[in-house]
């Protein structure tokens, strides 16, 4: 699967909306302050709240409030509108996702989704009686239940990898060799063979390591009894 097109509508520095195309290898260049960032940070939260956010958390990985990889109205949402008085208007991410043959009969055989060759996924951020709440939706499907097992698919397939930006070289790799280890955990712990085959090792090792415990009791009695 592939990402095509990325969405921004009223986040940081964009207030309109932003069509951003994306192709196998993609740039982004221009000035200071621009917003090159912000498409980063903006795509790193999108996939953060559609799924990312459950990766294992390793040593040496920058932790969330670091990353700042939810969302808060207080940065996210324009400062064109502070101390302007009126209705705030949601803050909106998309982004179409292109699917090859292959993966159309993978989602059709393990959740019996019917995908298209390609489809859109919305995550729009909202305030309703002074609280700021959520919303995931996927168009294309009409029963919620189909949405939720979508995304649950595709969250466990789709490969994303965000590397921050860094002042040093120490600081980049750390930041690099870190989330690619954890991506590539998080693939072993959505295989159950994997996962069963983990636990069946951890059975046997404590196994074995309670065999050596006895055995040791059993040699500091006759020179410790208590």
């Amino acid at each position: 699967m592939r990402l095509t097109n990325f969405q921004i509508r009223r986040y940081r520095v964009f207030d309109s909306d932003v069509n951003i195309p994306l192709s196998n290898f993609t740039v982004l260049t221009g000035p200071n302050n621009l917003g090159k960032s912000t498409v980063l940070k903006a795509i790193d939260l999108f996939f953060n709240e559609i799924g990312g956010r459950h990766r294992p958390t390793l040593p040496g990985r920058l932790d969330r409030s670091e990353r700042q990889d939810r969302y808060n109205p207080d940065i996210d949402y324009p400062k064109f509108y502070e101390g302007r008085p009126g209705r705030r208007y949601s803050t909106r991410l998309g982004a179409s996702v292109e699917f090859s043959d292959a993966e159309i009969q993978l989602a059709q055989t393990s959740f019996a989704l019917s995908l298209p060759s390609q489809l859109s996924i919305a995550l729009e951020y909202y305030r309703a009686n002074d609280r700021i709440l959520r919303r995931i939706t996927v168009p294309h499907f009409q029963r919620s239940e189909d949405s939720e097992n979508f995304l649950r698919w595709f969250t466990s397939n789709f490969r994303y990898l965000y590397i921050p930006a860094n002042r040093n070289v120490a600081d980049f790799r750390r930041s690099v060799f870190s989330e690619i280890i954890a991506s590539t955990i998080q693939k072993v712990r959505r295989s159950r063979q994997r996962v069963q085959a983990l636990e069946d090792l951890f059975v046997d090792v404590r196994t074995l390591i309670s065999e050596v415990e006895t055995q040791l009791t059993a040699d500091l009695r006759s020179y410790l009894p208590d």
